[in-house]
């Protein structure tokens, strides 16, 4: 006599595989999205490497956001430049570290740019430059750069997080469209906001935190996760912030600590607290986004 499975054992087979992979789906989902932010933090840090190394040679200044002239690796505006991942970049020779794989990934590269080229203009870290640079005010907004030795709290003073890919822009269709005030100045893309914009009139607000500002509602559609209410820094699945210091340390924070010194949070209605309704800087001693 033939031995097999009867009908109603196979369906108690099926039914436990399918029980166990309800189980282990989410685990698996969970363990990817945590080396993906292994990765990013390691991607950071190499980055930020690159940014000592090259202050070490350039008397201790960090760099700026962009230059113009000289040669730089591709044309805009008429006129040739180098962002600043392209200035770091003799120091790390990767422009895959400069991509977040949390981030969904950038559009597609321009045929006329060399990859590397391309990826220098996209990148997924952005630089603090309002923080670590003093404005100019003039007809062609510019920064003068700090020196790494005059920040007076390395350890806690940003200098690269992670931001937004240029495939979570809203209606961006052209991996070569910028926002940008001109030659001389420098692509916003290449940079995050911090939280708190002074109303000095001399200082440059690309964008702001918070409800209803021009990042959230133009650019990037409202999605919390790519920075559409942090100023484009951008809070990935896990809710973390990948954050570089200017000590060369990298860690993952939420927005709460990284907005400290400030009353940056959620109102009772559910919007978020702004620079048009009340962002304040409370406590400058605990503010982590200036030399001071």
């Amino acid at each position: 006599m033939r031995k097999a499975f009867t009908l109603i054992e196979l369906l108690v087979v099926i039914a436990i595989i399918a029980i166990l992979a309800a189980i282990l789906f989410p685990v698996f989902t969970q363990a990817k999205a945590a080396a993906k932010k292994t990765q990013a933090i390691s991607n950071a840090k190499q980055t930020t490497l690159a940014s000592i190394m090259y202050s070490n040679d350039v008397d201790d200044m960090i760099h700026p956001a962009q230059t113009w002239g000289g040669g730089g690796p591709a044309t805009v505006g008429g006129v040739s430049t180098s962002p600043w991942t392209w200035l770091v970049m003799p120091y790390m020779k990767n422009a895959d570290i400069l991509m977040d794989p949390q981030a969904p990934g950038p559009l597609a590269w321009p045929a006329v740019w060399p990859v590397l080229v391309a990826k220098a203009f996209q990148p997924e870290m952005g630089f603090n430059v309002d923080g670590l640079a003093q404005v100019i005010a003039s007809t062609t907004i510019t920064h003068n750069v700090q020196g790494m030795t005059n920040v007076a709290n390395p350890a806690d003073t940003v200098l690269y997080t992670a931001k937004n890919s240029r495939s979570e822009v809203k209606g961006l269709t052209t991996p070569t469209g910028f926002w940008w005030f001109g030659a001389g100045t420098y692509n916003i893309q290449l940079t995050v906001q911090q939280p708190y914009c002074s109303p000095d009139p001399t200082v440059v607000c690309g964008y702001d935190w918070g409800s209803a500002q021009f990042l959230a509602d133009t650019i990037l559609a409202r999605k919390e996760a790519a920075g559409a209410y942090t100023g484009a820094v951008s809070m990935r699945g896990t809710g973390q912030m990948v954050v570089s210091w200017t000590d060369g340390h990298v860690s993952s924070k939420n927005w709460g600590a990284m907005t400290a010194g400030t009353n940056f949070g959620k109102l009772a209605n559910g919007t978020w607290v702004s620079g048009a309704n009340g962002l304040l800087l409370q406590d400058k001693t605990k503010y982590l986004w200036d030399i001071e």
